[in-house]
């Protein structure tokens, strides 16, 4: 690959060696991560496609929606998921007119959300600048949030709200990317020892997500007792200081009342790892992130390390490593 001179492993390209890595390891006192696309698939967009799987479902066959055992669905995986629900179902067009309007809705928003993306990483590798995701995250809020909408959802299929969308800590983590949790726990071990002290002392690695994906204010609570949930199930997966996203304001049933937008751009990123780093006196940051609404942040003076997982074109001149799918080869002896 074109300036990475170093290959660590299949599919992960490093400017540094090995030797420098292990430095930048061994001194890091934060770790910053993305969540969506750089950690697992994109959280909130895979709760929108269960809903739209689960529409699709009972409207054409006779099959009920199965809503355990899930894993974050992606676009791709959505389809092919219905396509082989469908080829092994009895279909079943139901007559039922709210389900086909709101299937109309659902599939044209979709359709938007697309294409806005799409658009975005056009012009992305047309001027190598930063692409704002504001239209994208405005397109997924109204879907799950328009009153409208969860009505028909209601008359369409009895579910009140998103609880048997949500994700429980078991099905995140088995959704994470390969060798992310283990990398991230290398890291964590690698700790600082001070000098300077009088007696020898660990300094942990301060860990943290700054993600434009949503939680959950409410706790809500499956018939295993399970906890469920969105992003703050990273909270417990990777062991963080500190979780920041944009929240769903929901009640018991996971009926959405209300939205906190704490993050819709490069620059609230960028701000919120300057208070990071500010806060825990971080002087050697890694960060780990996969698109454009990252930029700015992996341009700050405490940056070190800087992990891009599968980045857009043009993205590449900020990191020092990138890789195409998995962490494992980052682990190095």
């Amino acid at each position: 690959m074109k300036n990475f001179p170093y290959e660590l492993a299949v599919g992960v390209y490093s400017k540094l060696s090995k030797q420098e890595l292990l430095s930048i390891y061994k001194s890091a006192d934060l770790l910053i991560m993305d969540a969506d696309e750089t950690v697992a698939p994109n959280i909130t967009v895979g709760l929108a496609n269960e809903i739209f799987d689960h529409l699709i479902l009972e409207t054409l066959t006779n099959a009920e929606f199965d809503e355990k055992d899930k894993t974050i669905l992606t676009p791709h995986g959505m389809l092919s998921k219905v396509y082989h629900q469908i080829k092994e179902s009895k279909l079943a067009p139901k007559k039922n007119f709210y389900r086909y309007v709101l299937l109309s809705k659902l599939f044209f928003s979709g359709l938007r959300l697309y294409n806005h993306k799409i658009t975005s990483q056009l012009l992305a590798k047309l001027i190598h600048r930063k692409s704002n995701h504001k239209k994208i995250l405005k397109i997924v809020v109204n879907m799950l949030t328009d009153e409208k909408i969860r009505v028909l959802f209601e008359k369409s299929t009895g579910a009140k709200g998103i609880a048997r969308y949500l994700y429980s800590k078991d099905e995140v983590e088995n959704s994470l990317y390969p060798g992310v949790k283990d990398f991230v726990g290398y890291l964590s071990q690698r700790s600082l020892k001070s000098k300077t002290a009088k007696k020898s002392e660990s300094k942990k690695l301060k860990k943290i997500i700054i993600s434009e994906s949503f939680s959950i204010d409410n706790n809500i609570i499956n018939s295993k007792k399970q906890q469920l949930g969105l992003v703050e199930h990273y909270l417990n997966i990777f062991s963080l200081n500190a979780l920041i996203s944009n929240q769903f304001i929901c009640e018991k049933e996971g009926i959405i009342k209300d939205i906190k937008i704490n993050i819709q751009s490069a620059e609230d990123k960028k701000r919120f790892a300057q208070e990071a780093i500010a806060k825990y006196k971080a002087k050697n940051v890694i960060v780990m992130a996969n698109d454009w609404e990252d930029w700015e942040m992996c341009t700050l003076p405490e940056v070190k390390l800087v992990i891009l997982r599968n980045p857009p074109k043009g993205l590449e001149k900020y990191a020092h490593v990138v890789l195409k799918e998995g962490y494992a080869g980052l682990i190095l002896k």
